[in-house]
């Protein structure tokens, strides 16, 4: 019979490890378990915010095409708005070498009438002193033919007294 304890203490030996085996086993497995639910969790808040982070990348994508967009935009605004200055520099250069023109134009259309009436003024100049000496002329051819005429009369009628004489 001691043999038969020797297996029966063999076996419970055997059984106790196996037990004590069987608890650790079962021990690690609640702690991967719980450990899985962990990572789990951890996996799922995980995705939760890449999902949000996507969302945010996609809002922000969305905002620099909308930015892009909008620079182009502005690009567009600007070299539309450098082309009208150009072109308005350009006219105001023009305007500004035909007023020039018109200016250097009037100038000598001025001075050329200037010389014209200097020229004419010069002419009329001895006019006042002809005007003058014709006007002192009439006087006396005036005189003249008044006296021509006392005369005449005089003559007439001593003419006149020696018919009748």
């Amino acid at each position: 019979m001691p043999h038969l304890r020797d297996v029966e203490d063999k076996a419970r030996a055997e059984r106790e490890g196996l037990l004590d085996r069987l608890h650790g086993l079962t021990s690690d497995y609640t702690a991967l378990r719980l450990e899985n639910q962990t990572l789990k969790a951890t996996l799922a808040a995980m995705e939760e915010k890449l999902t949000l982070s996507q969302s945010d990348v996609q809002q922000v994508k969305a905002s620099v095409k909308q930015y892009e967009s909008l620079v182009e935009s502005y690009k567009t605004q600007v070299q539309k708005t450098r082309a009208e200055a150009d072109e308005y520099a350009l006219k105001l250069e023009m305007t500004e070498k035909e007023a020039q023109s018109l200016r250097e134009d009037l100038k000598r259309q001025t001075e050329q009438a200037r010389g014209r009436l200097q020229g004419r003024l010069a002419q009329l100049e001895p006019l006042p002193e002809a005007l003058k000496q014709a006007e002192l002329q009439l006087q006396e051819a005036q005189e003249r033919e008044r006296a021509q005429e006392r005369r005449s009369m005089e003559l007439s009628g001593a003419l006149a007294e020696l018919r009748l004489k």
